[in-house]
């Protein structure tokens, strides 16, 4: 398995609805994530507004595979296709594999990635022997494939 450890974030700004938002986040995963740890922070956002984050890091080997497997289910061969042609510019130098699931179409039960801000972000730690971008890109693009 090339994913080490997986973050997953929340923004939930003043005006939305943190149950709704919190359940949906629960929801990406197959098993109880309340046994992981939870960070919850309060940050300022844009006129002076408080915005609340919820942070999630899976470390687990069984939880990493579940959650992978959950996502990749979810996710539909288009959604699949955009991150395999935007693999490259989704991962950074330290081989974190970045994407962002849609807030609106997540709260639908839909699985949508998009670049805009009103998401959950979910951070993929890729590890390979040698640490190589091209390997991790090969791991990537092996993961979204098997997913089918």
């Amino acid at each position: 398995m090339p994913v080490e450890k997986i973050n997953l974030r929340l923004f939930i700004k003043p005006e939305e609805d943190e149950d709704k938002l919190q359940q949906a986040l629960f929801q990406l995963m197959d098993f109880d994530i309340t046994k992981e740890k939870i960070n919850e922070m309060t940050a300022k956002g844009f006129n002076e507004r408080n915005i609340k984050i919820f942070e999630v890091q899976l470390s687990k080997k069984k939880n990493v595979r579940s959650f992978l497997r959950c996502l990749l289910l979810k996710l539909d061969d288009s959604e699949k296709e955009k991150l395999m042609s935007q693999a490259e510019s989704r991962l950074d130098e330290a081989n974190n594999f970045f994407l962002r699931l849609d807030k609106d179409a997540l709260l639908k039960g839909r699985y949508v990635i998009t670049d805009c801000g009103e998401c959950f972000h979910i951070r993929l730690d890729i590890v390979t022997f040698p640490k190589n971008r091209d390997k991790a890109l090969q791991e990537i693009r092996e993961l979204l494939v098997s997913a089918d």
